[in-house]
């Protein structure tokens, strides 16, 4: 026909990079997608665990329950997915003394927790901890602050002066205020920062995660750990 010309065929080679490109653009999509289902459920953590209290009665708890229920199963499923068979987790080693066992079976005794919450178990660092302090230690409950500080406290007593562990109101103090907010604290602990390898600064993350800064002070380097493998707050960011 005249005024029309005739393309040429596609070739096989076309074809394939045409649907590489398409493919690779999918992909990219679908990342897209869960990065940001996992930013909007980042967001959502403070309301899930105000929860509870929002619930207006049974039905309400039973249904959110069952909702969180399945949630929690199809995680599991993706663990059992990811971890393969060879690979060994590796567990808590137990108390090897008898005694140490008894005494922390005591401890976490929930019947004796219930008749008595009150009662102070133990008092380290100026810190008194009390039998309802150390019942986060039992399952499926949240760490409190006074055991992480004072876990972390007895860490930085066996380093012998290498590191310093400030306490978990520090990341507020310094989120809200900047250095001008925190630093006396260094002098209030009667640390000396220039002669530490490093800074242990517990991070608790809308009131329901924790996470840990390292502060390599020789090596200029912060590591950002999270056993959620969230991204770091914008502070440590910039």
């Amino acid at each position: 026909m005249a005024g029309f010309k005739l393309s040429r065929p596609m070739s096989l080679t076309h074809r394939s990079r045409g649907w590489k490109r398409l493919r690779c653009l999918r992909r990219h999509s679908r990342r897209r997608r869960k990065d940001e289902v996992l930013q909007k459920a980042l967001a959502c953590r403070a309301l899930l665990w105000r929860l509870p209290q929002s619930c207006r009665g049974a039905k309400d708890i039973l249904f959110w329950k069952s909702f969180l229920e399945k949630i929690v199963w199809r995680l599991e499923e993706k663990v059992q997915v990811k971890v393969q068979p060879t690979q060994r987790i590796q567990r808590p080693k137990p108390c090897e003394a008898p005694e140490e066992q008894n005494l922390v079976d005591d401890v976490l005794d929930e019947q004796k927790l219930l008749r008595d919450p009150q009662e102070v178990i133990c008092v380290r660092f100026n810190a008194t901890l009390t039998r309802r302090d150390l019942s986060c230690l039992l399952p499926e409950q949240w760490v409190n602050d006074e055991v992480m500080n004072c876990y972390l406290r007895m860490i930085q007593e066996q380093s012998d002066g290498q590191l310093w562990c400030p306490s978990s109101f520090f990341w507020p103090k310094l989120e809200l205020g900047g250095h001008a907010a925190v630093q006396r604290w260094a002098r209030r602990a009667a640390v000396n920062v220039a002669s530490c390898d490093a800074l242990v600064v517990p991070l608790h993350l809308e009131g329901c995660h924790w996470s840990l800064a390292v502060v390599r002070i020789s090596l200029h380097h912060i590591l950002y750990l999270d056993s959620l493998g969230m991204p770091a707050p914008e502070l440590l960011q910039s």
